[in-house]
């Protein structure tokens, strides 16, 4: 199953905030037990000595995305998104990307879903050529 990016942002916050903010929803997912969850690392350029820092804002999320673990992801999303209104999650999986921002849970875990089902597919079609 292929990770999935969660790219947090501000139309009004600094950077540092968002990744504070960051940092407490990795924490959240991390607590909620649905999945792994890890920062994921910047590309080392060529000759350095150490590896890259994580992205301002992002979150790797890997583990079993059953209907459950997609509901609990969507209302910690959505709880993250109603303290803001300037705020907004993309959520990645392979080449598929949506934003979510001031949509209901329910529109929110509609969006997910699809976005799930179409990189399942992407996947399965694949892997039968």
């Amino acid at each position: 199953m292929p990770d999935l990016l969660l790219r947090l942002a501000s139309a009004d916050e600094s950077p540092s905030t968002v990744e504070q903010h960051t940092v407490r929803l990795g924490h959240d997912l991390t607590v909620s037990g649905v999945l792994s969850v890890r920062r994921p690392r910047a590309a080392v350029p060529e000759g350095a000595k150490s590896g890259g820092t994580a992205g301002v804002g992002e979150l790797v999320l890997t583990g079993v995305l059953s209907a459950s673990t997609v509901a609990a992801v969507t209302r910690l999303i959505g709880e993250y998104l109603k303290r803001h209104a300037g705020r907004s999650v993309t959520v990645r999986r392979g080449d598929t990307d949506i934003t979510l921002t001031g949509q209901s849970q329910r529109d929110q875990l509609e969006l997910l879903t699809t976005l799930l089902a179409e990189a399942d597919d992407d996947q399965q079609h694949t892997r039968a050529e």
